[in-house]
């Protein structure tokens, strides 16, 4: 496609390769952008963008995850840590991590055991509140209540956006509510009563309903 015959060829190449690298180059500052705009506030969301920014290489990766295909995001983040290239400070946990990510996305039988790993590997590392938070909506899905709570409560304070944050308490609620620890369930639907959806709604009808399971009828 791009072999060069003549000038006339060569100049035509030249152009073409500098337009596609505008425009990598253009889709690229406007994805970092987006991010920047959306998570200006959390550390984790500026720990991506500026891994991101150093590393563009995982971008592709990204985008595939963000399209919900795992297997593929998943080939591209081995294929990034296997390069043997220099790796940017935080490219290699980051790929890491969401590796691992991509593993519990795809149910693969070894994911828990990947993202303890990396725990294990970055203690006090930025994805680990992630990582729990992973563990936490796995076990939460298949109904192990009591993991699920192990996992959630590990997380962090302020160590995730406040959408996921809102899911974590959440499903914590739900979770104790599920082992009868009523009072500890209420704490956690508090937190999500006065907040926006779409947990307000239902963290508001399970505290009405601890609240007149226990006698609190002006309260319910």
């Amino acid at each position: 496609m791009f072999q060069i015959s003549n000038g006339s060829s060569a100049i035509f190449g030249r152009q073409n390769w500098s337009s596609l690298m505008r425009n990598t180059k253009l889709k690229l500052k406007i994805f970092t952008i987006i991010l920047a705009i959306a998570f200006s506030t959390n550390a984790f969301a500026q720990r991506t963008l500026s891994v991101i920014s150093a590393d563009p290489r995982l971008k592709i990766a990204l985008d595939l995850m963000e399209r919900r295909n795992f297997q593929a995001a998943s080939l591209e983040f081995q294929t990034f840590l296997r390069s043997g290239q220099d790796f940017t400070q935080g490219s290699r946990e980051m790929a890491n991590y969401y590796l691992a990510h991509c593993a519990l996305r795809l149910n693969h039988p070894d994911a828990e055991e990947q993202l303890l790993t990396h725990i294990k590997n970055y203690p006090g590392g930025l994805y680990e509140t992630r990582s729990n938070f992973d563990l936490g909506s796995y076990y939460f899905q298949i109904r192990k209540w009591d993991v699920a709570v192990q996992y959630f409560t590990k997380i962090q304070a302020d160590g995730l956006e406040e959408n996921f944050q809102m899911e974590a308490d959440y499903k914590t609620g739900v979770a104790c509510f599920q082992l009868q620890q009523f009072d500890r369930a209420k704490s956690y639907f508090q937190k999500n009563k006065n907040k926006n959806p779409p947990f307000k709604g239902s963290a508001a009808y399970y505290t009405a309903y601890l609240n007149y399971k226990d006698g609190l009828y002006d309260d319910a």
